[in-house]
C-alpha cells in the first residue's frame, strides 16, 4: 500500500500545474469579459 500512495502523490504533483493553468485561464477569461463589459457600458465605469 505504501507504494500505491507514493504513486498517487506523484500523480498529484504532475497534475497540479495543469490545474493551476486551467484556473489561471478561467480567471483570464473572466477578467477579459469583465473589462469588455465595463468598456461597453459607461454607467458601470461610474460605479466600479
Amino acid at each position: 500500500t505504501g507504494h500505491s500512495t507514493s504513486n498517487q502523490a506523484e500523480i498529484d504533483v504532475t497534475s497540479a500545474p495543469r490545474r493551476n493553468l486551467d484556473l489561471h485561464a478561467q480567471l483570464l477569461v473572466l477578467e477579459m469579459s469583465f473589462t469588455s463589459t465595463l468598456a461597453t457600458s459607461p454607467v458601470s465605469l461610474l460605479y466600479a
